[in-house]
């Protein structure tokens, strides 16, 4: 058998995403569609496949030399699209004198090809249309002995005696069909069959309703299934086919963060993962998306042996990630549950060991290339990701004021020298906050290291410490911070007052980050449930005006004194 796979198509209900990738190479996890069908057709015995490609032709060619398939396959190029009528017709030299496989590039199916074949090839009839009960899909009339007689589109049926049945977009075509095929360089085959219908001749449907199919052709379709697809990778230890139908698998949505990222735990046979999913996004020469940071840099942090999250599976294109499942406690749970002062300060203690292992460990062989938004925590990044976020999205749209970045712009920068002049430099997480530090059997992971780049040590304790999802005492934190410092000097012979003079530099710059990041969360992504820590934020700010004074920041004093 010969077999040609329908591919050239403008995927139109899957835009913008088929504005840069066409709808064949979007992944399961972790390979194209155009190869997943490819393999599955020379599975049943396919000796010669065809590709018919007009839609971004040259990414689908470039993918099957890259992937080495390019000996397999024969690509029937359409200058001018043919509809999947013409398609077919234009391939006739190619397929010679025995029946063939047509198959849509995006379903995904579990049924026997083979079957399929010796069902068509025991018959008269000039096309095998494998069907399927699957509402609301069902748009196919076939009488009781698989005979089809219409199309649900196509005018007005008859259906008395006739039950209604999906097309899975796989079938089998005679050669003396193509005969009777139109002149029209363009069509539709289902146009076409339906005219076979009207006329009486054969048009047969193979009725399997038990083997599980799927149509990716729509963004929520390939997300369901790219998401099963990756869970049952993981966990069932089969390939994209083995997750459609009831086999037990289990998706739960879970409650979101600050980003625009879904998360998911998936449960089968007793094993759990969590799934973080970032969306669809394409790559751009000399760019980092947030999944690849996400990624490497988590494999980077597993390879230190250091706490986080192993990385089990990355389909790059989707942008789903299958991570070990650490729980569902935090670190803020455990906080706010904790009266005990002292086990408290023992907690924050053993976290802050733990942060400097992870700075200075996993600053050994950090790849700045690997982040995603800068490579390092510098001036560019206080003054624009931290001053002026504080500065747009806190004072002057959620508190509604208009001051102009120029009037503070002098005591910006000595923020930023004074949180850089005196670094202890490693790997930063950027986040280290309490939602972002899971507890498990005791131990505690580093989750949401995607923004880690190098930068001041200080910045991530600063982070831990000021945390307004828990609000630790000022004295703790003064406790924690000559913790710190003792650490900075015996670890890494850093001088203690150069130590503490960036922890401090350091809170106020993330201070100011966290009261903009929770004004536009609310104002502008509309996530309301943030805006109840702004008042703890802003207490926090206001525990370091005494330094911002002694500093000689008196314009960056009088604005906090009077919110």
């Amino acid at each position: 058998m010969k077999a040609l796979i329908l591919a050239a198509g403008f995927g139109t209900r899957l835009l913008p995403h088929t504005s840069h990738t066409p709808k064949p190479l979007f992944t399961l996890a972790g390979k194209t569609m155009l190869e997943i069908t490819i393999n599955n057709l020379r599975a049943a015995g396919c000796s010669r496949i065809v590709v018919n490609t007009h839609h971004l032709h040259g990414r689908m060619e470039n993918f099957l030399v890259t992937a080495g398939l390019e000996s397999q396959v024969f690509i029937s190029h359409e200058p001018e699209i043919l509809g999947t009528g013409g398609a077919i017709k234009k391939v006739r030299s190619i397929m010679g004198d025995e029946p063939f496989f047509v198959v849509n590039s995006d379903i995904l199916s579990c049924v026997d090809l083979e079957h399929v074949r010796d069902f068509h090839l025991r018959g008269d009839w000039p096309v095998t249309l494998v069907l399927s009960d699957t509402p609301p899909l069902n748009r196919v009339w076939v009488t009781g002995e698989g005979v089809v007689k219409g199309f649900t589109k196509h005018g007005k049926i008859d259906k008395r005696k006739l039950s209604p049945l999906a097309f899975t977009g796989i079938q089998v075509i005679s050669p003396s069909c193509l005969d009777d095929m139109p002149d029209t360089p363009c069509f539709s085959s289902i146009d076409f069959y339906d005219s076979l219908c009207q006329r009486g001749d054969g048009v047969r449907g193979y009725i399997d309703s038990k083997s599980p199919w799927a149509d990716m052709g729509t963004p929520e379709s390939y997300h369901n299934l790219a998401l099963s697809s990756l869970a049952f990778q993981v966990m069932g230890r089969g390939g994209p086919k083995a997750s459609l139908g009831d086999n037990g698998l289990t998706i739960e949505a879970l409650a979101g963060d600050g980003s625009d990222r879904g998360w998911y735990r998936a449960g089968l046979n007793g094993q759990t993962v969590i799934i973080a999913d970032h969306g669809i996004v394409p790559k751009k020469k000399g760019t980092t998306r947030e999944v690849d940071s996400f990624v490497n840099i988590g494999r980077h942090l597993t390879a230190k042996n250091l706490p986080v999250p192993e990385i089990l599976f990355a389909d790059l294109f989707s942008g789903l990630v299958a991570l070990e499942d650490l729980g569902e406690i935090h670190l803020q749970d455990i906080i706010l549950s904790s009266k005990n002062r002292s086990e408290i300060i023992e907690i924050y203690k053993k976290i802050t060991e733990l942060l400097f292992d992870f700075s200075f460990k996993g600053g050994e062989g950090f790849d700045p290339a690997w982040t995603h938004q800068t490579p390092s925590y510098s001036r560019e990044v206080i003054l624009e990701n931290e001053c002026r976020y504080f500065l747009d999205a806190f004072i002057n749209n959620y508190l509604g004021n208009n001051i102009k970045f120029s009037y503070l712009d002098d005591e910006f920068n000595t923020l930023a020298s004074g949180a850089l002049d005196n670094s202890l430099n490693g790997l930063i997480h950027r986040d280290f906050q309490s939602r972002n530090i899971m507890v498990t059997n005791g131990s505690c992971c580093f989750i949401d290291f995607q923004g880690g780049r190098l930068g001041p040590l200080q910045y991530d304790l600063a982070s831990l410490l000021l945390d307004p999802y828990v609000r630790v005492d000022y004295e703790i934190q003064e406790e924690i911070l000559t913790h710190g410092t003792r650490l900075s000097h015996e670890i890494a012979g850093f001088d203690g007052e150069r130590f503490q003079e960036g922890y401090r530099f350091c809170r106020i710059t993330r201070n100011l980050q966290i009261l903009g990041a929770f004004s536009y969360l609310t104002m502008v992504k509309g996530k309301s449930l943030f805006e109840k820590y702004i008042p703890a934020s802003i207490s926090s700010l206001k525990e370091a005006l005494p330094f911002l004074e002694a500093r000689g920041m008196p314009r960056l004093v009088q604005l906090i004194k009077k919110i």
